[in-house]
């Protein structure tokens, strides 16, 4: 199991974006498999650019950057299934 098919699996259950991932995460496998969240978000742009993940929508927040919800795309959901 790799970090990119957790983060599959979480996605698969609902949209999240990155903070809410980690938190998920970490409620899940964090004490047994720590990681950080450039981890997190170096994943995420990968399952991206691979097409097993799309951006579904960008909230702007005032002083913050934006929060950018992700879900599962039909070959995300195809490799999870893998």
């Amino acid at each position: 199991m790799s970090l990119k098919h957790v983060l599959l699996a979480l996605l698969a259950e609902e949209p999240s974006h990155g903070y809410e991932l980690k938190k998920r995460y970490d409620d899940a496998l964090g004490a047994l498999w720590p990681v950080q969240q450039a981890q997190i978000y170096n994943n995420i742009r990968l399952l991206e650019k691979a097409g097993e993940i799309v951006l579904e929508t960008r909230v702007e927040q005032e002083n913050l950057p934006d929060q950018k919800l992700y879900s599962v795309t039909p070959t995300g959901a195809a490799e999870l299934a893998e």
